[in-house]
């Protein structure tokens, strides 16, 4: 575990520290014990008393895009890569997912089982016409699903077809997404061929979270800040105030 360093928490994020600090020293102890992968994500959207819904204005999707671009020192870039989302039960009746993705002419297909360890929903206080007004902080675990555990019908009950382009460094990625949603893959391809506006999907994400809580200094309260000024560097306004939700 790193070892602890005072951090100054800047102004604009006082108010949110403590809740993702406090849901990261939750992901230190769950990426030590859980088997699957530990997923920490920030997702911009809007929130209210009925949940979260993912997804900002194109405008906004398109100005961060263009700001990415203009950055060198990339450790990778993707470019826009196809994949479909299959959402069904295993054999025992289990929520999971299967991802199958189209690159180079060739496809691959993962099989998880997500669940959700913790999740925070933040006000953006200054906004714009076209910038979002939240963003979800969220910690998931994904398990793989056993070649055993797979049932000989896959019956989905969602589909999303999604065309993504991804910037990574060091620990971090900033994923852009559009994304179509429907029944069944006939549905959902039915509705992009039609021309339907996408859903605009852009998140930030850390990469290999165990190991990068080893690095030194990375104390739960150091990588709770790094990510709000990753998010508040997504935005319109200098120094966003950011505030936690409470309903």
């Amino acid at each position: 575990m790193a070892s602890a360093v005072e951090v100054n928490v800047p102004s604009h994020l006082k108010d949110a520290v403590p809740d993702i600090e406090a849901m990261f020293k939750v992901v230190m102890a769950a990426s030590s014990t859980k088997s699957g992968y530990v997923e920490v994500e920030g997702r911009f959207g809007q929130a209210d008393t009925g949940g979260f819904n993912c997804g900002v204005t194109a405008t906004f999707m398109d100005a961060c895009l263009q700001r990415m671009e203009t950055f060198s020192d990339w450790k990778q870039v993707t470019p826009w890569t196809l994949t479909y989302d299959f959402f069904h039960n295993d054999k025992h009746g289990v929520a999971m997912r299967t991802t199958r993705e189209c690159t180079g002419g060739k496809i691959s297909m993962v099989h998880l089982r997500k669940t959700a360890l913790q999740q925070h929903q933040l006000v953006i206080e200054e906004t714009s016409d076209n910038s979002p007004s939240h963003v979800r902080v969220g910690i998931s675990s994904e398990e793989p699903v056993a070649p055993e555990d797979m049932p000989d019908i896959v019956t989905p009950t969602y589909v999303r077809r999604k065309i993504r382009k991804s910037f990574s460094v060091e620990h971090w990625t900033f994923d852009f997404t559009k994304t179509w949603s429907g029944k069944s893959k006939a549905e959902v391809d039915q509705v992009f061929m039609n021309g339907e506006e996408p859903v605009y999907e852009m998140e930030i994400e850390i990469l290999n979270i165990a190991d990068y809580f080893r690095l030194p200094h990375h104390s739960s309260m150091y990588v709770a800040i790094s990510l709000l000024l990753k998010i508040c560097d997504m935005l319109p306004h200098k120094n966003p105030r950011l505030r936690t939700i409470t309903y």
